[in-house]
């Protein structure tokens, strides 16, 4: 799903990652699979790629905290 922001175009909800990662094993790169989605979803490459890099970068966050919140639970007897 595109919307629109301040004039400038940005990306809401997941699909379009999931999009990229799906499909990027068709592709000789990752660029070329955020082009090809990009051009399906009617934005630029440069904006898709900045959604996947955030969404990544969530995910790690996400990944390390509850890892963390893993070990610090006390363990069961």
């Amino acid at each position: 799903m595109v919307g629109h922001s301040n004039g400038s175009r940005t990306i809401t909800g997941t699909k379009p990652t999931g999009m990229v990662t799906e499909h990027e094993a068709e592709h000789p790169s990752q660029w070329a699979a955020v082009s090809s989605i990009a051009a399906k979803i009617g934005c630029s490459a440069h904006t898709l790629h900045r959604e996947l890099l955030q969404a990544n970068e969530i995910l790690r966050k996400a990944s390390a905290y509850f890892a963390g919140a893993e070990l610090d639970r006390p363990l069961k007897r």
